[in-house]
């Protein structure tokens, strides 16, 4: 279990927060394409002409995307489960 408490997990947690903030910009960078996209064709242009496998792969990537960081936010705020020492909770 990771916790801010414990000198050996801050460089994991340090570390897992770096990789959510490049996750964060790369996403930014797909958002920043997206509107240099819209800016030339509009979305029914898009949706007619595209290829499918352009639009589909995404979709799926994206929902993937959203159901990870779904299941995050649902422990976001809550409480770390109690250590136990010798079946004894702190």
């Amino acid at each position: 279990m990771l916790s801010w408490e414990e000198p050996w997990a801050r460089a994991s947690i340090s570390h897992l927060n770096t990789e959510l903030s490049h996750a964060e910009l790369e996403l930014s960078c797909v958002e920043f394409s997206l509107r240099g996209l819209l800016r030339l064709f509009s979305v029914e242009q898009i949706g007619r002409y595209a290829r499918p496998d352009l639009v589909s792969s995404p979709l799926n990537k994206l929902q993937a995307l959203q159901n990870f960081y779904c299941t995050v936010n649902n422990f976001k705020g809550s409480p770390a489960p109690p250590r136990q020492i010798k079946g004894q909770s702190i």
